[in-house]
């Protein structure tokens, strides 16, 4: 799956831009577990990577976010469930988290992934970045 736009939010005076960029990359799979054919099995997580600003300036410290994932670009039915990931390291605007939204999700129909964002250990209300971003194939 890959990912890539630009996502808006505004939110108390805050604004938040995040650029959205994602590889598939093989992970949560022991050493040595292999596919009837013998081969490596991929598994169902994958890498997430993104850059998130403020008000412009590339992001710092560290930050909340909430991934879910749907069948629709607006509205549609939320599918998996909702990952969070607290007090995640953002460095001049760069961050990185592992999501695995678990066996079946894409199984062939069409995925948006919708991003919430709040600065890390507020406990305050996360921020929607709209639009959703389309989850669109990759090669492994």
């Amino acid at each position: 799956m890959g990912l890539r736009g630009n996502v808006t939010a505004a939110a108390s005076g805050l604004l938040l831009t995040i650029v959205l960029a994602t590889r598939v990359a093989s992970q949560e799979m022991a050493p040595g577990d292999r596919g009837e054919a013998g081969e490596a099995l991929v598994g169902t997580a994958f890498t997430y990577q993104g850059f998130l600003t403020q008000l412009g300036t590339p992001a710092t410290g560290t930050w909340d976010f909430e991934f879910l994932l749907f069948d629709d670009p607006a509205a549609g039915a939320q599918q998996g469930a909702t990952i969070t990931v607290g007090d995640l390291a953002v460095a001049a605007g760069v961050f990185t988290a592992s999501l695995d939204f678990g066996a079946g999700i894409f199984g062939g129909g069409a995925r948006w992934l919708e991003v919430h964002v709040r600065p890390g250990a507020s406990g305050g209300a996360y921020s929607v970045l709209v639009p959703r971003q389309p989850v669109t194939p990759s090669p492994m």
